[in-house]
């Protein structure tokens, strides 16, 4: 066989090859709108639209603003994220979801885009933490620049210091996460340490911790942490005080009180809604929740729990 003959072979196989990748990694002429076909049609976890907490919406907002808005851009922000060569391109979603539903924002957010670059969410398990960027979505095409800077707690982000990062959603006097100060270092460093190894899942915070080695969590847990809230048995639901000996579970307060080790997190003065989420995923034995090496203990301290129960223990130990 000639050379030439050879060598224009050799071309066309190594271009069909070329060809062949490029069609496994980007579909030829289809459209973000095409790929999100794949997520339609599936039944959904029931979702209220009047969702209008504002601790729900901030905690989304600012995971939006931190991850999302790189590639999707935002009202205080449209053009960030256009340099970026995705195929397909990622649709500016504040100008874009007027018409999407609260069903296929979930499937997307929770599953991801075959064949694009939307990644689904990091705890697939947390449909909480999901329904939490339904809610804010649903709410972004309607949210002019300061609206969207006011509720994503942009105020901070001029700051290049990881504590002003985490006070976007954690210092604050609304619930839209726990609250640090009232932890010991201790703590909060073995809660970091669970986050960036995945051993606790959160979609919000997962994203944040992989992001910190050894020494940022010790000094990070150091700077957050504080003085614990003083509790005091009065008026405390029996389970707090006195534990469930039918089912071989110790009261709260031996593990929660005022005594109580610093590797324990403190509850008194916690906020309500983040203990009842907490304790419904304990309850429930989620593995999606994961946690540290006390998830056991607590998965079966709480799986007796009553709905009731756990709110009467959320708002009493939030209200010390």
């Amino acid at each position: 066989m000639k050379r030439g003959a050879v060598i224009a072979i050799g071309g066309s196989v190594a271009l069909l090859g070329l060809v062949a990748i490029l069609t496994a990694v980007r579909p030829p002429l289809q459209t973000f709108d095409r790929l999100l076909s794949a997520a339609r049609g599936h039944d959904m976890p029931a979702f209220v639209e009047g969702e209008d907490d504002l601790g729900v919406l901030r905690r989304a907002a600012v995971h939006y603003d931190l991850v999302c808005a790189e590639c999707h851009g935002s009202p205080a922000d449209p053009e960030r994220g256009r340099h970026l060569v995705l195929v397909p391109p990622a649709p500016r979603l504040h100008d874009r979801l007027t018409d999407w539903t609260p069903a296929l924002l979930y499937r997307v957010v929770h599953d991801g885009v075959p064949g694009s670059a939307m990644p689904g969410w990091t705890a697939p398990g947390r449909s909480d933490e999901v329904w939490a960027m339904v809610a804010f979505l649903l709410r972004l095409p309607g949210l002019n620049a300061d609206e969207y800077a006011k509720v994503a707690a942009m105020d901070t982000v001029a700051q290049d210091d990881t504590v002003a990062t985490c006070a976007r959603c954690h210092v604050r006097d609304i619930d839209a996460a726990p609250r640090l100060g009232i932890q010991s270092p201790a703590y909060l460093a073995d809660a970091l340490r669970a986050f960036r190894s995945g051993a606790r899942k959160s979609g919000f915070m997962q994203e944040v911790a992989t992001e910190l080695d050894a020494d940022a969590i010790e000094a990070l847990a150091g700077r957050l942490s504080g003085n614990a809230v003083e509790v005091s048995a009065e008026g405390a639901p029996a389970i707090a005080t006195d534990g469930n000996p039918d089912q071989s579970v110790g009261a709260c307060l031996g593990c929660h009180g005022n005594a109580a080790s610093p590797s324990f997190p403190r509850l008194a003065g916690q906020y309500r809604s983040y203990l009842e989420t907490q304790l419904h995923l304990f309850m429930e034995g989620d593995p999606e929740r994961g946690g540290g090496p006390w998830v056991a203990l607590m998965q079966h301290a709480s799986g007796e729990l009553t709905d009731a129960e756990i709110a009467d223990l959320a708002d009493w130990f939030s209200r010390q």
